[in-house]
């Protein structure tokens, strides 16, 4: 994930589809749901894993 960091820090786009959203959240600039047909942003990360 670090190595994913760096490519993003360089002003690289990064887009990581995962189910495991608490290891992916620490990286993650913006947040994507997809629901049922329905995309969402998510602008609070910490209260969507809540």
């Amino acid at each position: 994930m670090n190595t994913i960091r760096e490519l993003a820090d360089d002003g690289y786009a990064v887009l990581i589809a995962e189910h495991r959203l608490d290891v992916v959240m620490p990286y993650a600039d913006a947040v994507w749901s997809i629901n049922r047909g329905r995309i969402l942003r998510i602008d609070d990360k910490e209260q969507y894993l809540s």
